[in-house]
């Protein structure tokens, strides 16, 4: 499925160009225009682009890139602004959670019940599990499953499932989980659960009374994880590799088992799938990538050991000798392992198989070494400026009166106000597998589902305290908006709102305020300690996490 919502975007896209390893020249070239950005070090792209929020440059050298999201950018890569809209994203989740209700409604009423899993892949993961614990993804994430399930207790007959709803509604965080690998050196408890319950428990993830269903993972879970529930794996951002991106798909597609861990073989199920626009190309050539990783022509005359490998892998089968004993009872082959008439045929039908890997096509790799030792010499060396850069401060706009803040959100709002946005474009395609071809199925135009779950009051205790406005002052500007048919806010009490004004806010100010008001940094915290090179008591740590230094060794 493709969220279209910026189909302008699609003429979109911001270049690598070159590198001195201290500043980076990005290009932008929109709708065939053309500009150049030089940035350095922990500037946010944003500079570049509107739509993108949020993403720094972490790291880069004269040939490559790391932004803050994880991606590594090569000279002549390029990304497409678009698709770090906060309105695809929120769109996407929507429907990709809409979607997994009415498959779950299906799957979990019968009487042999099935549990779907699906599967989210996020870039940031402070954007679904910060320092509180409330990251924007997940908050997001709740306030739409509790909708859902909200509106299926309106109508639910079947008791376990109404049963199954309730139990959701009440703890909405165990509806969700996810896995990062800084979760390692995580000591919250609830946390751990998670880790544990998605990585090493299938069976009690996929148990019917499990209310949890919905797995966060940034780009691709750790190598070997597998669960073959995925109904439906949604990307929430462009990423990576083109094998990266097969090994995302990969994850879904396995025979789904039922609540009495059996394998359900008889059945046709499907992996729904879920990219926004700027990973048109890509679905494209998923299917000669996949051709170009298979066997095209199988020995039909003798039984070879890597299709055994490949039957005792996909049904879950520990012992040789299992496989073959069937096969031999069933008269398929003959003691040699030669096929007996019609013998694969029959083979096919008892076991089948999508087509068969090359040998060492598909490998994994460990990591070695987590931590990396400090020499304790060389951070006396840069103690002053560590210290210095680790001072908690706040940027502090100097305004001369309430009434220049009242003016400034009110232009903020009226100029860039996206609430009024209602209208999610979808198209939705199906995937011929032996052509290879996309065939269109239908093209929609989809009115968003605008949620009210808080009160005026709260919805400005809220706001104000995001915004850090005073909210008498907040109350001015939506009763002015309101007279001038501008904005009526009562459409829209929600914290989906606060992020939209608080995301657009923030770009007007950048937009705005430097060349009008005075700005200076205040400092709110003397306590420096612990660092990612100390402990609390200042004192320099003899080893840290390997990922706190960098994505390549030197000597």
């Amino acid at each position: 499925t493709y969220v279209e919502e910026y189909k302008d975007g699609e003429n979109a896209l911001i270049k690598f160009v070159e590198s001195d390893g201290k500043e980076i020249t990005f290009e932008l070239n929109e709708n065939g225009k053309k500009k150049k950005f030089k940035l350095q070090c922990k500037e946010d792209l944003n500079i570049i682009h509107s739509k993108i929020n949020n993403l720094t440059i972490e790291n880069l050298n004269k040939s490559k890139v790391v932004l803050s999201n994880g991606l590594e950018m090569s000279k002549g890569d390029t990304i497409n602004p678009y698709s770090y809209s906060s309105i695809i994203w929120q769109s996407m989740v929507k429907k990709t959670i809409h979607n997994h209700f009415k498959l779950e409604k299906k799957l979990l009423t019968r009487d042999v019940k099935i549990k779907p899993i699906t599967l989210f892949f996020i870039d940031s993961i402070d954007s679904y599990r910060n320092e509180n614990n409330d990251g924007e993804i997940a908050k997001y994430v709740e306030e739409v499953i509790k909708y859902e399930v909200e509106e299926l207790l309106k109508i639910e007959t079947n008791e376990f499932y109404i049963n199954y709803l309730k139990d959701s509604l009440r703890d909405l965080r165990a509806v969700h989980g996810g896995y990062f690998s800084k979760d390692n050196t995580s000591k919250d408890e609830k946390i751990e659960k998670e880790i544990n319950e998605i990585l090493h428990d299938k069976e009690g993830l996929l148990d019917v009374n499990n209310v949890r269903r919905f797995i966060f993972s940034k780009w691709t879970l750790k190598e070997g994880w597998d669960n073959p529930n995925v109904f439906q794996i949604c990307k929430l951002r462009s990423s990576g590799s083109e094998t990266s991106k097969l090994q995302e798909v990969g994850r879904g597609l396995r025979i789904p088992v039922n609540e009495y861990m059996e394998r359900e073989k008889e059945e046709q199920f499907y992996l729904n799938y879920y990219v926004d626009f700027t990973e048109k190309e890509f679905t494209n050539k998923l299917i000669s990538e996949i051709n170009n990783s298979t066997i095209q022509s199988e020995n039909t005359s003798k039984l070879e050991d890597i299709k055994i490998k490949a039957i005792m892998k996909k049904y879950d089968i520990v012992d040789e000798n299992e496989v073959l004993g069937k096969i031999i009872k069933e008269e398929i082959i003959e003691f040699n392992k030669d096929y007996k008439e019609k013998g694969l045929e029959k083979l096919n039908d008892l076991y089948p198989l999508d087509k068969i890997l090359k040998p060492g096509k598909v490998g994994s790799s460990t990591e070695k070494g987590t931590k990396v030792n400090i020499r304790k010499e060389n951070y006396i060396k840069l103690q002053t400026l560590w210290e210095e850069i680790n001072k908690k401060v706040i940027l502090e706009y100097k305004f001369k009166s309430e009434t220049d803040i009242e003016r400034l959100f009110y232009d903020s709002l009226e100029k860039n106000n996206s609430l009024n946005e209602n209208i999610i474009k979808t198209k939705i395609e199906k995937l011929n597998k032996k052509t290879g071809e996309f065939i269109p199925q239908k093209e929609m135009n989809v009115p968003k589902i605008i949620i009210t779950n808080l009160s005026y009051n709260k919805f400005l205790e809220e706001l104000a305290t995001q915004v850090n406005i005073n909210i008498n002052t907040l109350h001015k500007v939506f009763y002015k908006l309101l007279e001038n048919n501008k904005l009526d806010i009562n459409k829209y009490l929600n914290h989906e709102t606060i992020r939209i004004i608080k995301h657009e806010f923030q770009n007007h100010m950048i937009e705005n305020v430097h060349s009008k008001y005075e700005v200076g940094y205040k400092e709110i915290n003397s306590e420096i300690h612990p660092t990612a090179f100390t402990n609390k008591n200042g004192d320099v740590l003899s080893q840290i996490d390997a990922f706190n230094v960098g994505v390549e060794h030197s000597e």
